[in-house]
């Protein structure tokens, strides 16, 4: 597969996993940014719940880990739930939100993992796909 092509497939596929198919990620940030009383902090829990995110993803994609969907999509949604309740129960951010945020992150790029399974990555430019 060609680089221009691995570039369009790969991140189209990163937008549509977000909307129209990930309104999960989308309310999950949404929290993320009610209950931030700064930019440092917003920026602090996006860029973990990304590193997290891309953690899990490279796993999956190199077959180091296998997540059940089945499993993994529930979860998902209750860190969703869970990060809404903490916006209703909690005026600021807590210490333990830090750390529960990079787990949901892991939890959310299993989620993504199972999308790719479905989809595959180019032997050649596996690097690349996952970048993008």
């Amino acid at each position: 597969m060609l680089f221009t092509h691995v570039l369009q497939k790969y991140v189209q596929l990163g937008f549509t996993h977000v909307l129209p198919f990930g309104f999960d990620h989308v309310l999950f940030i949404l929290c993320l940014f009610l209950l931030s009383t700064n930019l440092k902090s917003l920026v602090l829990q996006c860029t973990l719940f990304t590193l997290a995110h891309s953690i899990t993803l490279i796993l999956a994609a190199c077959d180091v880990i296998a997540p059940s969907a089945a499993i993994v999509e529930p979860i998902i949604a209750l860190s969703t739930l869970y990060a809404a309740i903490e916006n209703i129960l909690h005026q600021r951010l807590t210490q333990w939100r830090i750390g529960l945020i990079f787990l949901f992150g892991l939890v959310h790029g299993m989620g993504f993992a199972n999308a790719l399974k479905h989809i595959g990555l180019p032997g050649e430019n596996r690097i690349s796909a996952l970048l993008f």
